[in-house]
């Protein structure tokens, strides 16, 4: 069913004027120039927030009920549309949402680091119409250029980013994902144990891929970024150099920079557009099972305690913990450690029990993976 056009709605709603649906309208007049998924959602954000700032109550008039009604079956044909042009998309929208409704917040979260919280703060500002410029691209000019002695100040942000300096040093914008893309990165745990298994938007088990066919499970570059919200819910994406090369075809020299070109510098602040988290990091699935979670995040650096909240938010969620290595990342005197738990161990903050397991050193056996993971047949 085709959803209403702008005036239909008006009339339908007993609506002379736009009043306080404005933005519905304008969302609908929107949808209708372009038959396109991302427009799509905004008519459904629309819908659904002002349904959440006017629900019925004992005064309500009756055209204030009507139009409760009409918006409320809006919503509706949104999500029909959705499944019409991306099977599932829509219940699978719909469900986040009253999943998240339902879970709440789950406790405290991590926020952008200095700086790099600036790619926020600009997409906020502009209306998040556009991805801000990469922080990470954008100290490297500040250091480049010698900008400001270069330091990391939101005038030196602005220094390198006005129109002539971009002319002649460009700067990618990120790869903010909007709430439809990032459905499609969302990982669930579904099943029951023992048999329980994470599975992707599809409905199928995840597996972590990497472009160096070499490199085994023990190492850092085999593993995959994640995001973890904070409601609880799990993003994973791929860092430029292997989205380059495992889906658009690259050659490895080039395949940063194809990426870069093709979606935006990708930064764990890519999969919640800046949005705060309970804990990032670099995640590895086998065959559905989730084996590897660490906080190995620059954007976001979280401590011990966000690492451990996110590992019993998955405990909570009924995933399986025996298989589960946890990697401790932190900094001592400028030198970079890291150190690796059982999960079950780490809940417990019991003292490192996973020995010789360094990610950053590869010490593996004969067969070029962690014994301790013989369990899993590769």
């Amino acid at each position: 069913m085709p959803l209403p056009d702008r005036w239909t709605f008006v009339a339908g709603t007993s609506r002379l004027a736009e009043g306080d649906m404005r933005d519905i309208c304008d969302a609908l007049e929107t949808y209708g120039s372009n038959e396109n998924v991302n427009k799509l959602y905004i008519v459904y954000k629309e819908a659904k927030d002002w349904l959440k700032k006017n629900t019925p109550g004992f005064f309500t008039t009756k055209n204030g009920n009507a139009e409760y009604a009409h918006v409320s079956d809006l919503q509706g044909q949104v999500i029909k549309e959705f499944n019409r042009l991306d099977a599932g998309l829509g219940n699978a929208l719909l469900n986040f949402d009253i999943q998240n409704s339902q879970r709440g917040k789950g406790g405290s979260t991590v926020s952008l680091q200095p700086f790099y919280d600036l790619e926020r703060d600009t997409y906020v500002k502009g209306k998040k119409q556009a991805s801000p410029f990469s922080a990470t691209k954008t100290i490297a000019e500040i250091h480049h250029a010698g900008v400001g002695g270069k330091a990391h100040t939101k005038a030196n942000w602005k220094a390198v980013t006005t129109p002539q300096a971009l002319s002649q040093n460009p700067i990618p914008k990120m790869y903010f994902l909007n709430k439809i893309q990032r459905m499609r990165k969302r990982v669930t745990l579904t099943g029951t144990s023992p048999t329980v298994r994470w599975v992707d938007f599809n409905n199928q088990p995840v597996q972590t891929r990497h472009s160096d066919s070499t490199v085994c499970i023990a190492q850092a570059k085999s593993l995959q970024p994640y995001a973890m919200d904070r409601y609880g819910n799990i993003f994973i994406d791929y860092e430029n150099s292997d989205y380059g090369i495992l889906f658009l075809n690259a050659q490895s020299g080039t395949a940063e920079q194809d990426a870069i070109t093709a979606r935006g510098q990708f930064n764990h602040s890519s999969l919640v557009a800046g949005r705060e988290v309970i804990c990032a990091g670099c995640i590895y699935f086998w065959k559905g099972q989730l084996i590897h979670i660490d906080n190995n995040s620059g954007h976001y650096r979280p401590d011990r305690d966000a690492l451990h909240r996110a590992v019993t938010i998955l405990r909570d969620l009924g995933a399986e913990l025996n298989y589960l290595r946890v990697g401790y990342r932190y900094d001592t005197g400028g030198q970079q450690n890291f150190d690796a738990f059982h999960a079950n161990t780490f809940l417990a903050n019991l003292p490192k029990d996973w020995p010789n397991q360094n990610l950053f050193s590869n010490l593996t056996d004969h067969s070029g993976h962690y014994r301790t993971l013989a369990p899993f047949q590769y």
